[in-house]
C-alpha cells in the first residue's frame, strides 16, 4: 500500500453503479431508535 498517493478514479476503491435502495422497515426503526434517545438524553417527553 502506498501513503500520500493522489487519489484517483482508477483508484482500486472506487467502484461505479453501486446498488441504492430504500428500505421502508429499517428507515423507520432507526428513525424510531433516534427519537427514543433523544428523548432519553435530553429527559424529553
Amino acid at each position: 500500500m502506498t501513503l500520500h498517493k493522489v487519489f484517483t478514479y482508477d483508484d482500486a476503491c472506487v467502484e461505479f453503479g453501486p446498488t441504492v435502495g430504500y428500505d421502508k422497515a429499517s428507515t423507520e426503526a432507526a428513525q424510531t431508535a433516534l427519537k427514543k434517545l433523544l428523548k432519553d438524553v435530553f429527559r424529553l417527553d
